[in-house]
């Protein structure tokens, strides 16, 4: 009867242990067709099966680590979508007007708004059960479209 009752404590705690997925690490850039780099947004790798997203903040040399259950820890094994959300405050100005001279920066950097929609962004990633580096091409967003879902100001 000892022995019954160890064994199963020992079935118990043995049960008890981490349940998340292995992640793996990831390291990688987006920049646009003509090398420059995107400078801000929080790109975001979503598993195509089933399992946990994981993100990361895009610096303004357009690096990015991923992310799953910590700032740093990557991301599950496998094939992936991937999406770029790019917000802006209030008080930006949307593509296309020039009034202020800081606008001019973040505009260049404004990346085509299908990139942000899971169901629209051609971009997708494969991630190996290894150290793994992936580096993206995106597309501006028209000067003639609206990025940040504001409505267009009309030029003077």
């Amino acid at each position: 009867m000892r022995f019954c009752a160890c064994f199963l404590s020992l079935l118990l705690l043995s049960g008890c242990g981490d349940s998340r997925p292995s992640t793996f690490p990831v390291v990688g850039t987006v920049e646009f067709a003509d090398g420059t780099p995107v400078r801000f947004g929080v790109i975001e790798f979503i598993p195509e099966k089933s399992g946990p997203s994981a993100r990361g903040k895009i610096d303004q040399q357009g690096r990015f680590v991923l992310g799953t259950f910590t700032n740093d820890d990557g991301a599950v094994a496998g094939r992936h979508g991937v999406v770029i959300v790019q917000h802006f405050s209030s008080g930006a100005v949307p593509p296309g007007d020039h009034t202020h001279e800081s606008s001019h920066t973040e505009e260049s950097s404004v990346v085509d708004i299908r990139f942000s929609q899971l169901g629209l962004s051609p971009l997708s990633a494969t991630i190996e059960e290894e150290n793994n580096e992936v580096n993206l091409r995106v597309e501006r967003a028209s000067s003639q479209g609206v990025q940040s879902g504001s409505p267009r100001r009309s030029q003077p």
